[in-house]
């Protein structure tokens, strides 16, 4: 999600660009701090809902969940706004100049992770695995 964010920012320049990315996406995919920080967009706001699990493939948890901290990771490579929220009063109160400044901006979102599975029809690792391995069976690979 942040590294599409990141090109919409530089394509729309005059418009505010949300990103709404998972922990998960976001640690498959780290260099993306370094080049949206260097990049710099002003339009540019990343949030990252942090809720320690892969969700899409059946909430496995994060390796190091809890040990280290995306916020921090954000404001080394150079984000020019970081903040953390781990309850909704302090992010109501915030989200007005969040919004407002010039980016690029970083907001990590603590959430409980989910323990139900989605109502959206992501399987399970267990689930999926044999019906990708029938599906390349079936194929000329």
């Amino acid at each position: 999600a942040s590294s599409l964010g990141l090109g919409l920012a530089l394509a729309l320049p005059k418009r505010k660009v949300i990103v709404l990315d998972g922990d998960g996406s976001l640690l498959m995919n780290l260099g993306t701090l370094i080049t949206i920080a260097h990049l710099a967009p002003p339009n540019l706001v990343h949030f990252v809902l942090e809720n320690r699990v892969y969700r899409t493939t059946g909430g496995q948890p994060i390796p190091e969940s809890g040990r280290f901290s995306f916020t921090a990771l954000a404001k080394a490579a150079g984000y020019a706004g970081v903040y953390e929220f781990a309850d909704l009063t302090g992010f109501e109160n915030d989200i007005q100049k969040i919004l407002g400044q010039n980016g690029p901006t970083f907001v990590c979102l603590k959430l409980k992770p989910m323990s139900e599975r989605p109502p959206f029809p992501f399987p399970r690792t267990a689930e999926a695995l044999p019906r990708f391995k029938a599906a390349i069976a079936g194929s000329a690979i």
